[in-house]
């Protein structure tokens, strides 16, 4: 983006090498971490979701044969409950704003909310409850889940930020509990929600016996 063309030249200015840089480092890093701490407060703050999400992540592990050593994808597209409570996390806290064909006048600043979309009980009944089961063989019509955006502008990020999480809770789960600091922390919206003391939480390591047997793995 620096170099020059054959007559000397930038080929952007500086101001489009801005406009360009800065999408990458917000939705290549802050929007999936933000993600992941929605996700790691629903999976501690619900216990029963917590049982049966660790018992999809043992039932898969004692499956490994016992020379394996990591987490393979083939393992990844088994956790079907996992991924109706990513969907359901990325439902219920979407960290991004999204964007569809619209002209904007000149000098606006726009910021389109897809909580409009992901709360409204036309779409989804009972839409403040927190409740993976709700994408039971559920497909949502176009427009009806877009915590990625929509159209020739979709996140060309989203299947990688959905692993990212997936592997992350499928070590947490195994091996550890979280218990939050401030229990009643306020939420900030902007530029993404989030808790104010992100997520400022108590680690407690608690292995499961069937992943003791049969992985070794570095956090």
């Amino acid at each position: 983006m620096v170099a020059t063309n054959e007559n000397g030249t930038k080929s952007y200015n500086n101001n489009t090498i801005i406009d360009l840089l800065l999408p990458l480092f917000f939705a290549g890093h802050n929007t999936p971490a933000i993600a992941a701490i929605w996700a790691l407060l629903h999976i501690s703050q619900n216990p029963r979701i917590f049982q049966m999400a660790k018992e999809e992540q043992e039932s898969i592990i004692r499956q490994r044969p016992s020379t394996q050593k990591g987490l393979t994808f083939q393992e990844i597209k088994q956790m079907k409950y996992l991924m109706k409570f990513i969907n359901e996390v990325l439902r219920r806290n979407t960290v991004a704003p999204t964007n569809f064909h619209y002209t904007v006048p000149k000098g606006w600043t726009v910021q389109i909310w897809g909580v409009a979309v992901h709360m409204d009980s036309r779409i989804y009944s009972n839409p403040q409850e927190f409740d993976p089961s709700r994408w039971d063989n559920y497909t949502p019509k176009p427009g009806e889940f877009i915590p990625f955006g929509l159209g020739s502008r979709f996140c060309p990020g989203s299947e990688l930020t959905k692993l990212e999480i997936t592997i992350l809770l499928h070590h947490f789960i195994l091996n550890y509990k979280m218990e939050l600091v401030n229990q009643n922390c306020n939420v900030t919206h902007l530029p993404s929600p989030k808790p104010v003391d992100n997520c400022l939480c108590r680690i407690i390591r608690g292995l499961s016996k069937s992943y003791k047997r049969t992985i070794h793995f570095e956090i």
